[in-house]
This record gives C-alpha cells, structure tokens and sequence, in this order.
C-alpha cells in the first residue's frame, strides 16, 4: 500500500505545479489588461497591431475571460483537491494541516499574487504574450460555457431572475460612499473628493448647462481676409480657437485654430484672401444638441479629438458654444491660463452703490444686493442680465440706458452689447438716496461714469 502511495508522488506534485502555471498565467494576463494604457493601444491598433486589436475586442467584451476565469478555477479547484486527496490520505493526521497549508500558500503565492503583481508591472508584455494561450483556451472552453448557461439560465428565470440583465457589481452610489468616506477618513483630500464628485455629477448635466450663450461667442466672419483675422486674433480675441460663419453666427461654417491662422499668413499671397478661400484652413465643425449630455460629449470629444463643439437648439440655430476646457472646469474648478483676467464681476462702490458685470449668476447677485428671489424666478434666469430683461420685457438697443426698478433696488443699465445686458449699476434708495426718494436713486445712477468697468 505504501508503494502504491508513493507512485502518485510524482504526477501529484506535476499537478500542483500545472494548477498554479494555469492560475498564474490567467491572473496576470488579467492584472495586464486593467493595466494597459488604452490610449497606446488605440493607437496601436489603428496602425494595424492585430495583437492590439484583438486586446481592445477582449477589454470591451471582457465576459467570455470573466467566466473561463471562474470555470477554469473551479475545475483546478476540484483537481487540487482530489490530488491532495490521494497525497495526503495516508499521512498521520498531524501532518496532513501542514501539508494543505503548504500546498495553497504555494497555489496562492505562485498562482495569484507574484502573477498579478507582474501583469501590472508590465502589462504590455506580459497581454501580448498570453493573449494567444489565453484566447485559445477561452474558444476551448466556449462549448462548457454554452453547457452551463443552458442548464443555469432556466433554474434563474425560475427563482425570478432575468439572466440577461448585466447588475454592475459597483454601484455609482457605492462609489459615492466610498468617496464621501475616503474624505471624512483623511485618505482623499477635500478638493480630491469634490473632483470625483463632480464627474459622477457630469451625466446629470447637458452641454445647455454649460456652454457659452450665442450672445458671448467670439466668432470670424468668413468673407473677412486674413490680415485683419490676424489683427483680430492679436489684438482684440483671448482665445486659441474661433468659430467661422457665413452671414449670421446659425450658419457656422468650421473653426479654425490661432497656430493654423499664423500659419497661413506667413505666405504673403494668402494675406488677402477671404478665410473662406483658404483651403485647409477651416476645420469641420463638430455639431452637438442642446440637451447632449456633458458625460457621453467628453468620451465623444476624446475619440474625435475635437476641442470646441457648436451646441444648436432644437431648430438647427445657434445656441452656445462648448470647449473642452469648459468640461475640465465642471470637474476641477475654473482653469485660468495666460489670456484669463481677474475680474471682479460684483464690485461696491463708496457710495453703497454696485457695478455688476451682466453674466454675473442671479444667486451672487442676490447674496450680495441682498435679495430673496423665489425659487421660480432662479429657475427662470441665470443671470442678472437675463432677470433685468425679463423685467424690462424686451432686449435694449445698444445705445439705451434704461432704469429697471425691482426688489427695492435701482438698476441703470450703462453697456449694451451683442443683445445682452454687459454692465449693470446697482442702486438701493434708501443707502443714500433718502431724501430724495426714486428722483434721487436715479439721479445717482445717471452720474456714473459713462466708462465705468466691472472690477473697478
């Protein structure tokens, strides 16, 4: 009996050893995979890399690895343990803890854990060359697969589960919570955490939300010739990208860029072309609803590497414009670069009066004029400039000044530009106007300076 005993020594021990080669190489291939850097392979599979093509189909469809994984452990599971079996059944009794203990430290550490840590390493190596032995044991095991869903599916549907419904394992509200708890704990800081946060807030945002109203785009006119696009550019635009139209800004032509512009106009036979003659200069605009969420638009955005988007309304016009730069600050805050200026769009002055600056939000207004507006009223204008034309109940011609008089406040509108209302002076009657009464608020608001700017 002892000989016979010491024969599977052997192909026992054989076994063990394939057990964890099998789990070693699925553990890192998987571990290789969440850690490949998709860009690069994108990148590489667009050149033509069948290898990183056939990655890119298994990380998008990843459920064909996912339950060969969870089959093929079963089954080594199953083969470990009858091995241990017919090792370890004649052994005294003492010894057979040891003996197991032993056997899956080895399993564990071999199989597991130096695999896993190796396939994150270096993913890239250790993806492309198990990719093939991975997926040919995956189309081995195609036909087990089928087995299992045909009896399991059944007995699912029985007990009130539908099995073709995917549960995602984590749930965005499991995320959140995790967040919220990684702060409170000290492991995020707050400004981390408000950054997660916004991300799970973005597919609750449309790109209307966001985006820059028609009446603040800074676009060229086709028919314009490229010197003065230069002037433009140089002189009078803070910006790196510009839209271009024909006739009226609802019929947007393309975009051009300030590096294409300059570009251009080192060759002295294009200085007085139209931009509109200019081949190659122009890129294709990229079209987007009102209602496009901000989450899809930002992975749309990525993949057509695109960074300005025309937001048209529901009757093909114009309605705002959306960079990428505006997306990136609805997740880490207002990005300021070398053409930003600090500027104070609420400014009191000595007297008690205010400047303010006409996109100045309807909430900032009402802290600091100290005004309650009813939640409808929020609801309807986002800002100062769009309340005050509510009230006044049309859009001003550029050279009118009118006096709006709301909430115990007297507002004088001093600048009218492109249909909005850009510079608004504040007054209370009652700060220093008393005595007076209305004539004397609004003879106060006729002595402001006719060049006065928010952030005096």
């Amino acid at each position: 009996m002892e000989m016979d005993i010491h024969q599977y020594w052997p192909a026992g021990i054989l076994t063990i050893l394939a057990v964890s080669v099998i789990l070693a190489v699925f553990y890192g291939f998987g571990s290789a995979i969440q850690n490949l850097n998709q860009t690069e392979l994108e990148d590489q599979s667009e050149d033509g890399d069948p290898d990183a093509k056939a990655l890119m189909e298994l990380i998008d469809e990843p459920k064909g690895f996912i339950s060969s994984l969870h089959l093929i452990e079963q089954v080594l599971c199953m083969t470990e343990g009858v091995t241990g079996y017919l090792l370890l059944r004649d052994l005294p009794w003492a010894a057979i803890p040891a003996a197991i203990l032993g056997t899956a430290l080895f399993t564990v550490v071999f199989g597991i854990v130096i695999p896993r840590k190796r396939g994150a390493d270096y993913p890239e190596i250790w993806a492309k060359r198990l990719l093939h032995p991975v997926s040919a044991v995956i189309a081995i095991l195609s036909p087990f697969r089928a087995v299992i869903r045909w009896l399991s599916y059944p007995l699912l549907r029985l007990i009130g589960t539908d099995p073709a419904v995917d549960h995602e394992q984590v749930t965005r509200d499991d995320l959140k919570y995790l967040v919220t708890e990684g702060h409170e704990n000290g492991v995020l800081k707050a400004q981390e955490a408000e950054m997660v946060n916004n991300v799970f807030e973005l597919g609750k945002k449309s790109a209307g939300d966001i985006m820059t109203h028609r009446s603040g785009i800074v676009a060229l006119d086709g028919e314009m010739i490229l010197h003065d696009a230069v002037d433009f550019i140089l002189n009078e635009a803070a910006n790196s990208r510009f839209p271009v139209y024909l006739d009226t800004i609802d019929r947007i032509i393309g975009v051009i860029h300030i590096r294409d512009v300059l570009q251009f106009s080192e060759e002295n036979k294009n200085r007085q072309r139209k931009l509109k003659e200019l081949k190659g200069l122009i890129r294709e605009p990229y079209f987007i609803p009102e209602i496009a969420s901000i989450d899809q638009l930002f992975h749309q955005m990525q993949t057509k590497k695109v960074h300005m988007a025309v937001v048209i309304d529901e009757y093909g016009q114009t309605a705002g414009l959306i960079t990428m730069e505006d997306i990136l600050e609805e997740i880490v805050g207002n990005i300021e670069d070398e053409y930003d200026e600090d500027e104070e769009r609420i400014t009191r002055r000595g007297d008690g009066s205010f400047l303010l600056a006409g996109d100045t939000p309807l909430e900032d207004v009402a802290r600091a004029l100290d005004i309650e507006f009813d939640e409808k009223t929020l609801e309807s204008f986002e800002t100062i400039s769009g309340y005050l034309i509510g009230q006044l109940g049309r859009i001003p011609e550029e050279h009118e000044k009118p006096i709006i008089r709301s909430c115990g406040w007297t507002f004088r509108v001093r600048d009218v530009r492109r249909r909005t209302l850009h510079l608004i002076y504040a007054l209370k009657p009652g700060a220093n106007a008393a005595a007076g009464g209305a004539q004397a608020a609004e003879a106060a608001a006729d002595r402001i300076p006719e060049n006065a700017q928010a952030g005096e």
